[in-house]
C-alpha cells in the first residue's frame, strides 16, 4: 500500500539514507542539515507499507523563509530534496509527495512554493513557473584574495541587504538566519572572500573548490562583482544576479507556485534574483 504524510523525526535515518543516495553529499553536511536545517513537519514523504512497516520511497523537504517581493515579505515554503529511491522512479511517486508539500504549505500559512529545479520541465506539469533567473559565468583567478577563516556574520548581512534586498525573491535575512546560511555553506566545505573599504564590506563571495562553484556572491557593483570573479580560483562556475552586463548564461533559477488556489504572479518590476539553490 501506497501512503503519504507530513514526515516525524523518525523518519530522520531513512530521509539521511535516501538523501545521500540521491545527492552524494558529505556527511559533514549532511550532519548539520539533519540537526539544524530538516523540519519534519513541513516536510512530506510517500511510503510502502506492508505488513505495518514503511519504506520510504520519495520525499520532498520544506522550510519556512520570508522571501522579499515587491518590497515586502511573503512567507514561502521552500522546497528542497525532491528525491526518489532509485528503484521506486516513475511511478508517480514524486508527485504524491509535491501535491502532499503543497498541502502542508497551505496549512503552515505560506503564500508560495518556491523551488530550484534541474530541471524546470519537471515542475511545469505540477503548476510551478519559473520566476527568477541567474546569470552563470566563470571565474577569471589571476589576483587571489585571501580567503576569510571566520565570518563577520554582522559585516556579510549588512552587505547582503545593500546588496541583495533590491531583488525579488531575496530571503529577507537576519543575525540569526545569516548565520544559518554561514553555516550552511561552510558545512560543505565552502570558503569565503571579501572586498572592503575603509567604511564597510563592498562584496563578498563563498566558493567550494570541490563542487567547482561559487555558490554566493553580491557585490556593489559590476566593478566588485569582476574584483570577486578575479580574486576567486579561475575556472568556477559562479552564480551571479542576471542583471549584470556581463558574458554569461542564463538559467531559470527558481519556480513557484500558489499554496492556495490562487494563480501566482509577480508585477512589482523588479528584477527577480535569489542567491540560495533549494
Amino acid at each position: 500500500m501506497v501512503t503519504d504524510r507530513a514526515l516525524i523525526q523518525y523518519d530522520i535515518p531513512a530521509c539521511r539514507r535516501l538523501w545521500q543516495e540521491r545527492f552524494e553529499d558529505s556527511d559533514a553536511f549532511c550532519d548539520w542539515y539533519f540537526s539544524e536545517r530538516f523540519a519534519p513537519a513541513l516536510s512530506a514523504g510517500v511510503f510502502l507499507s506492508n505488513n505495518g512497516t514503511e519504506q520510504l520511497v520519495s520525499m520532498a523537504h520544506g522550510r519556512l523563509l520570508p522571501l522579499s517581493i515587491a518590497g515586502k515579505p511573503r512567507l514561502s515554503l521552500m522546497v528542497g530534496g525532491v528525491a526518489t529511491r532509485k528503484d521506486a522512479e516513475r511511478r508517480g511517486y514524486m508527485r504524491l509527495a509535491m501535491q502532499r508539500i503543497r498541502e502542508i504549505a497551505a496549512a503552515s500559512g505560506a503564500e508560495l512554493l518556491v523551488l530550484s529545479p534541474v530541471d524546470p520541465t519537471i515542475y511545469t506539469g505540477l503548476g510551478y513557473i519559473v520566476c527568477a533567473e541567474s546569470l552563470r559565468v566563470r571565474t577569471v583567478g589571476g589576483s587571489p584574495l585571501p580567503t576569510v577563516p571566520a565570518p563577520d556574520a554582522e559585516s556579510l548581512l549588512d552587505c547582503y541587504t545593500r546588496c541583495a534586498m533590491r531583488y525579488d525573491f531575496a530571503p529577507c535575512r537576519t543575525p540569526e538566519t545569516m548565520q544559518s546560511r554561514i553555516g550552511e555553506l561552510r558545512s560543505d566545505g565552502a570558503e569565503l572572500v571579501v572586498l572592503t573599504s575603509a567604511e564597510r564590506m563592498l562584496g563578498y563571495a563563498f566558493f567550494n573548490r570541490a563542487e567547482n562553484r561559487a555558490e554566493e556572491v553580491f557585490a556593489e557593483d559590476t566593478d566588485a562583482y569582476l574584483r570577486l570573479l578575479r580574486g576567486m580560483p579561475a575556472g568556477l562556475d559562479a552564480m551571479l544576479p542576471p542583471d549584470l552586463p556581463l558574458n554569461g548564461k542564463r538559467h531559470a533559477q527558481l519556480m513557484a507556485l500558489s499554496a492556495g488556489s490562487n494563480h501566482f504572479a509577480v508585477v512589482s518590476g523588479r528584477t527577480a534574483y535569489c542567491p540560495e539553490e533549494f
